[in-house]
């Protein structure tokens, strides 16, 4: 059975003002690659004026309403990342800071709270972002190598339109198609390389080596929380369920392996 995240509703608000402000973003380099080609046209200079102006004025509203939708996003993610992130501690510590309770979320049941279980939930966490973020990066490939050909073809023919061939530049770099790209394989190399050092911990830890454990949990913690909030990132439903499984093994094979409990 898919288990959904608590802050899943805070997630999916988020997503839905990302959705907006991606939309309204790509409706502004439509407009602007409209202005552009226009005023390489040989219309009358009367018709030019009157459409420029409308799509300039067009443009500028535009920003405005991006600016605003990227603000609401932005709020939008650092609550329910702020809500996750408290959520987690609460279950690994016993705190009461989130609103939200993740009991029966992270599969740690078995270890008593406290930092082995700061560091059980961040390992499970790390698994299911690598892995999701893996999966989203293979799609988000095909995105960008369409776009970077795309891109190209049309420099190539607005060549002699500066402008033109700036703004098809600017929109497949933007954080829609190559940038989009980096940030999620950001989020999976960050993820997976965490997992390995929390698996060196667990390794010291059954040594016998304890000294500076709960610098070394936090360190992890605070990489990884830093990856995720610099990326701004939410990882698709799509990917949770092709993933889910396969991660769900994973863990159980990394508890065995590292008496993990």
């Amino acid at each position: 059975m898919e288990v959904k995240a608590p802050q899943k509703g805070l997630f999916d608000q988020a997503l839905s003002e990302y959705k907006k402000y991606r939309a309204i973003l790509i409706v502004a380099f439509v407009v602007a690659i409209a202005e552009s080609i226009l005023r390489s046209l040989s219309l009358p200079l009367t018709t030019i004026y009157y459409i420029t102006h409308f799509l300039g004025f067009a443009s500028v509203a535009l920003a405005i309403w991006i600016f605003v939708e990227e603000r609401n996003y932005a709020s939008k993610f650092s609550e329910a990342e702020n809500e996750r992130r408290c959520s987690m501690l609460d279950n690994a510590l016993g705190s009461k800071y989130a609103r939200t309770e993740s009991n029966n979320y992270y599969d740690t049941d078995q270890i008593d709270k406290g930092i082995k279980k700061v560091l059980a939930n961040l390992h499970e966490s790390c698994i299911y972002t690598s892995a999701e973020a893996k999966y989203m990066v293979k799609r988000q490939c095909w995105i960008a190598g369409v776009g970077i050909v795309v891109m190209l073809i049309c420099a190539y023919i607005g060549l002699k339109n500066i402008a033109f061939s700036s703004l098809i530049l600017e929109f497949f770099l933007s954080c829609i198609i190559v940038g989009r790209y980096l940030d999620v394989k950001s989020i999976a190399t960050s993820a997976e390389q965490i997992e390995k050092d929390a698996c060196q911990i667990w390794v010291d830890i059954e040594n016998g080596t304890k000294s500076n454990l709960e610098a070394k949990v936090f360190n992890l913690l605070l990489r990884y929380e830093t990856s995720l909030a610099s990326a701004q990132i939410i990882l698709s439903d799509a990917a949770y369920t092709a993933c889910g499984q396969d991660c769900l093994d994973e863990w159980n094979e990394k508890v065995k392996r590292y008496h993990i409990g």
